[in-house]
């Protein structure tokens, strides 16, 4: 006698939170919308659930997902878990592998990398869909990059982007994501000249729907923000002073031009704020290390954040490591850092794991931590927040405790300053909220690299 195999269906998607079922109608309802709800909210949840209706009643048939390449399978998981008969395909591979995936008739949702669809944008088999989604939307923010114009080839009736921060510096960048998102229309006429925060968040109201945690998610324990100073080591601090003396006769004077060199010398300064290259000195680890015993010793694990993998976290690895450390950089196969990941939130080991900022910033959940460090700072405080809520999102049951780390008497302070300045801008449009939001700040809504090198300059002047 025959004996037939037969598959089990797919168990049915979990229930969504009210607030997500009120996003998944927002998305459904609109051919062109922001979902920019604060990290750890479930963004992507509710745009698959809202294409799943789309694909449902006939609408759309054929749907493309742009998102980092580090997201890639994640969105794979979650399109399987939340919309499970739908065929979903990641485009992945070398050149002739990603032909095949994008003519691939059957296929109905295509994930695809931003650095991958930079390239691919040009075949005819990859530029018209029902539906696109641009996750991390602000990848587009500048229109003269190569992405951004690959993106704007799109054809598509339907866009939607996902962001927890669509705006990082300026109020230009939120035109560029709604040129694309409304085909290159502006939101209204204020666009055309220069609208204060106020006004830019009036325009976007019918367009952008944002939730914060504490709104929605109440049962959510808290996130708790300190910023530590610390002194710089001695060894720092003469590496410190040295850099700065062999640049005052190579910078440039007020006249400008040098960027380059202002923000190799930004660069240097930073790294040094970390460790002394010579010896590996830091004031900023040896603060971290004091804390970790007792962290430990309660079964709870940590995450620590820099935006140098290779001079910064690599180097420290060692002095860690007797805590069970692991290092997750962008150097790591998709296999290392899936295997990571799991065990990182499944296992004991590792207890303490050094992130690089770009590869382990956006898109996880890393819930199994509720203690973050920052060894430095980025010029945009969403990058920052971004990490942070790695940990800070549902499914996490304590308290979260962030630590900024910074060292006296360095560019660090003026680092500092500026971002809280974003920070107060991000909050106005977005939130509301702030004295940046009145209809006279329009002058808080630019930091360029200009004011970034000022800065520089006047260390060394």
């Amino acid at each position: 006698m025959e004996t037939v195999a037969y598959l089990a269906p797919p168990p049915p998607p979990p229930p969504l939170y009210p607030f997500q079922e009120e996003g998944v109608r927002f998305l459904v309802e609109r051919p062109a919308a922001l979902l920019c709800d604060e990290m750890g909210l479930g963004k992507s949840i509710q745009a698959i659930c809202a294409a799943r209706r789309l694909f449902a009643v006939g609408k759309v048939r054929r749907a493309l997902v742009l998102c980092p390449k580090t997201l890639l399978w994640d969105w794979w998981r979650k399109v399987r878990r939340w919309a499970p008969e739908l065929i979903c395909c990641p485009v992945y591979g070398p050149p002739s592998r990603r032909i095949w995936y994008w003519q691939w008739p059957k296929n109905q949702i295509f994930l695809c990398g931003y650095e991958t669809w930079r390239v691919d944008s040009a075949l005819p088999d990859a530029r018209a869909f029902d539906l696109v989604i641009l996750d991390e939307i602000q990848r587009i923010k500048n229109p003269a990059t190569q992405l951004a114009r690959a993106v704007a080839g799109l054809r598509s009736p339907i866009r939607w982007g996902l962001s927890g921060t669509p705006l990082e510096n300026r109020l230009e960048e939120l035109l560029a994501v709604f040129s694309f998102l409304l085909a290159g229309a502006v939101p209204g006429p204020s666009w055309r000249t220069a609208p204060s925060p106020a006004e830019a968040r009036e325009a976007l109201a019918p367009f952008m729907l944002r939730r914060r945690k504490a709104e929605v998610l109440a049962y959510l324990p808290p996130k708790l923000r300190r910023d530590v100073w610390v002194d710089l080591h001695p060894a720092q601090r003469a590496a410190y002073e040295a850099a700065l003396a062999a640049a005052r006769g190579e910078l440039p004077g007020p006249a400008g031009g040098g960027g380059g060199a202002v923000l190799g010398l930004l660069t240097r300064l930073k790294e040094i704020c970390n460790l002394d290259p010579a010896t590996g000195a830091s004031s900023k680890v040896d603060y971290i290390l004091r804390d970790l015993p007792d962290i430990l010793a309660r079964g709870e694990k940590v995450l620590v954040f820099s935006q140098f993998p290779e001079k910064s976290l690599l180097p420290l690895l060692p002095r860690f490591e007797p805590f069970g450390a692991a290092l997750f950089s962008g150097e790591l196969s998709q296999w290392q850092r899936d295997e990571l990941l799991r065990r990182f939130e499944e296992d004991h080991w590792p207890r303490v794991l050094l992130m690089s900022l770009k590869a382990g910033g956006v898109g996880l959940t890393l819930t199994r931590a509720n203690h973050v460090y920052h060894l430095d700072h980025w010029w945009n405080p969403a990058a920052a927040e971004q990490a942070e809520d790695r940990v800070h999102r549902i499914g996490q049951h304590r308290t979260v405790f962030v630590t900024g780390l910074l060292a006296r008497d360095t560019i660090e302070e003026r680092i500092a300053g500026l971002v809280e300045q974003k920070r107060r801008l991000l909050s106005a449009i977005l939130d509301g909220e702030g004295p940046a939001a009145g209809p006279r700040a329009r002058g808080a809504a630019s930091f360029t690299a200009g004011a970034v090198q000022d800065e520089v300059l006047s260390l060394v002047r």
